[in-house]
């Protein structure tokens, strides 16, 4: 059980290991910067060519189309073992 005990400290602390952080830079920045600025840059620039109904609408729907990803998807991510 982690939390505090009725001493008042707590039971585990958690350390964060410099060097794990450091080995895991690259994914963190290649899903957080490269991947997300990509894609919200293209997003600006097809929306520059569309007109602003078809922006509208493509915006509008993006809701939409996570939700059938996620409900085509999860299933087989998420499945439990046993």
């Amino acid at each position: 059980m982690i939390g505090p005990k009725a001493s008042g400290k707590a039971e585990k602390i958690e350390y964060i290991a410099q060097q794990r952080t450091l080995n895991a830079a690259a994914p963190i920045l290649y899903g957080g910067v490269l991947s997300i600025g990509i894609t919200y840059t293209l997003q600006v620039v097809a929306q520059r060519k569309a007109p602003p109904a078809h922006s509208a609408v493509m915006l509008n729907l993006e809701r939409v189309f996570a939700t059938l990803a996620y409900s085509c998807c999860s299933t087989s991510i998420y499945r439990r073992a046993g």
